[in-house]
């Protein structure tokens, strides 16, 4: 009896180790194939907060939301399917429940009958950081941008997921933008 049990006992201590080893291999993999085989999209957004980790969040223009017509089938997933405007700038081409033959395409993070990004932020290094708060406070009333600059986002997409590469302000990258 005592063997079975060592037994059982070590079997469920090695499932508990390759669980999570599994959860980042996969986390791993999904973000080497984003790299490798994604489209490069901007995606214009207006940056409402800095938060005190140095974390920039954004509400995004054009194509921050889509609905789906057919109500019908109300509890599949949306995939939302991005392209680009003459300017280079993306937005919604078409949302539907069936998942589209192009890879770069956004999936709703659970069931719905609407999409949309959420959380989208960026955190640029310290100086950076810095140098963004400053700009904020100059620049900003109640938290929302006054000025004139174009914010964009370059995100990477493919197979239903994104990530953020990177920041622009005026079509210069942030780290180019506040040199000097």
């Amino acid at each position: 009896m005592r063997k079975k049990l060592f037994y059982v006992l070590i079997s469920v201590f090695i499932i508990q180790l390759l669980i999570p080893i599994s959860m980042i291999a996969y986390s791993v993999s999904t973000q080497n194939a984003i790299e490798k085989y994604g489209k490069e999209f901007l995606i214009k957004v207006d940056p409402y907060i800095i938060d005190n980790d140095g974390k920039i969040k954004f509400s995004v223009r054009n194509c921050s939301f889509a609905t789906v017509e057919d109500k019908s089938k109300s509890s599949g997933y949306i995939y939302a399917v991005l392209e680009e405007d003459s300017q280079g700038i993306a937005y919604i081409y078409s949302a539907t429940f069936e998942k589209p033959k192009t890879p770069y395409y956004i999936k709703s993070e659970e069931p719905s009958t609407y999409w949309s990004f959420n959380d989208l932020s960026y955190t640029p290094d310290e100086t950076i950081q810095n140098d963004m708060r400053d700009y904020w406070e100059k620049n900003s009333y109640i938290g929302w941008l006054i000025s004139n600059d174009t914010f964009t986002l370059r995100v990477k997409i493919y197979k239903g997921k994104y990530i953020i590469e990177g920041m622009q302000i005026n079509g210069t990258e942030i780290e180019e933008y506040f040199k000097g």
